[in-house]
């Protein structure tokens, strides 16, 4: 047999909305700092799931709301404050309620113009 060289590869033209990362950029690319420590990272697409009656919503509605207003998640874990965006799979029943509730307790009266809910999934 004889050898064939592979043939050559052309870097795909970037696309500034999702740009493609090759095997080498990786190696440029910095780390994400974390958006709720010990929790997760900057724009990370985060799921959560579980048996029904664990506490789901709440954790989920904690996590989005402290990342849109900056206020440590649960009093103690540091928050990069930034857009937040809640899918609530459930509608819109009761939602209303838990955001309320929450606000009460973490900052009363106040509010985040970096928060939105999406009510189904």
């Amino acid at each position: 047999g004889k050898l064939v060289s592979p043939p050559s590869v052309s870097r795909p033209s970037p696309n500034p909305r999702r740009p493609l990362l090759l095997w080498d950029d990786l190696d440029e690319t910095p780390d994400a700092r974390w958006q709720i420590a010990d929790h997760f990272r900057e724009q990370q697409l985060v799921v959560l799931y579980g048996a029904p009656g664990s506490c789901k919503t709440f954790k989920a509605l904690g996590w989005s709301l402290s990342s849109a207003t900056g206020l440590p998640y649960l009093g103690t874990h540091d928050v990069e404050r930034g857009p937040a965006v809640y899918i609530y799979s459930e509608g819109r029943k009761g939602l209303g309620k838990r955001k309320d509730a929450w606000v009460a307790r973490h900052m009363p009266g106040g509010r985040s113009d970096l928060f939105a809910f999406l009510p189904y999934a």
